[in-house]
């Protein structure tokens, strides 16, 4: 297999229903309920969130990453929260989500972020093979507290 291309840092029309079907896929590895697509494409293309794909040899969508530049105050820095990591399961193992990871980090680093962070469920054991190998576990524990 040919290492992926990644498809678009700016989303753009033709791609939205590919992005759709992987995003409800996404949607489902974590057993969450399909977000409302048309806010999320929203978002990726007014700037809110930065997005960016990878297609296969056929053009063909096979991996999506999202994410955010945010403050951290106590550091009076920048970082990328990266929210949205996935890559369709014929294709895993293949570099994809590394490429998807690197290129999200590029672009954090071209925006002046001194990090990239992200969260994965306890029980991601294959993804975090790879998040073990590029990056370092910190001791933080994630807490939600709903608002309404």
């Amino acid at each position: 297999m040919n290492p992926p291309r990644i498809a678009f840092a700016i989303p753009s029309p033709p791609l939205r229903e590919q992005w759709s079907e992987l995003y409800r896929e996404y949607a489902a590895f974590y057993k969450a309920p399909p977000p409302d697509f048309a806010i999320v494409w929203q978002w990726l293309l007014n700037g809110e969130l930065s997005g960016v794909a990878a297609e296969d040899d056929s053009g063909r969508l096979c991996g999506i990453a999202h994410w955010q530049i945010i403050l951290r105050p106590l550091h009076c820095k920048r970082m990328c929260y990266l929210h949205d990591l996935f890559v369709a399961p014929q294709m895993r193992g293949g570099g994809i989500g590394e490429q998807l990871i690197l290129t999200a980090s590029e672009s954090a680093k071209a925006a002046g972020c001194e990090l990239i962070r992200w969260a994965t469920a306890a029980d991601n054991c294959k993804a975090m093979r790879l998040y073990d190998r590029i990056a370092e576990k910190t001791s933080w524990i994630l807490y939600e507290r709903k608002t309404g």
